[in-house]
């Protein structure tokens, strides 16, 4: 389901008409430890359509897990979690599963929405693919379209 419509302008602005979440805030922790992309994403996917988003980007899948749950610890919810596989500290499929079980252990009311944007093969993470929804959300290509990735936040999101 798209929920935006937006396109690229000739000067290479993106063009928005009725995205859902141009006046909202949300709360949105990104985990990938190549700056380039984690930039790229943010520049091209979550500042043009996300404006007012609280977005805090890690390196590292241990400061991630920390944060994460001191931001459930604290009642602060978090209303997407954007991660890589492969990156420095916690593997992000063990990662997932912490957050997963951290949730259950402190009962949570609300369950934060992951995605995994990676390079890898779905192969490569059998255990998050067996497990389905129950821990991931969505799984993006890095190859992806910027408005593959948008549209799907927004789904997320809505």
């Amino acid at each position: 389901m798209m929920l935006s419509k937006w396109s690229v302008s000739a000067q290479g602005n993106f063009n928005r008409e009725g995205s859902l979440f141009v006046h909202r805030s949300f709360h949105i922790v990104y985990l990938d430890d190549h700056k380039l992309f984690s930039n790229g994403l943010f520049e091209l996917c979550i500042k043009p359509f996300f404006p007012l988003a609280n977005v805090t980007i890690l390196a590292n899948g241990d400061d991630a897990y920390a944060y994460i749950k001191s931001q459930i610890d604290g009642n602060n919810r978090i209303d997407l979690f954007i991660t890589d596989i492969n990156h420095p500290g916690l593997k992000g499929d063990v990662l997932i599963k912490m957050i997963r079980q951290y949730e259950k252990e402190k009962d949570c009311d609300f369950r934060i929405p992951i995605v995994v944007i990676t390079m890898m093969v779905y192969a490569f993470v059998p255990e998050l693919v067996a497990a389905g929804m129950d821990m991931v959300d969505c799984y993006f290509s890095k190859m992806a379209e910027a408005y593959e990735i948008v549209d799907g936040i927004e789904e997320l999101l809505y």
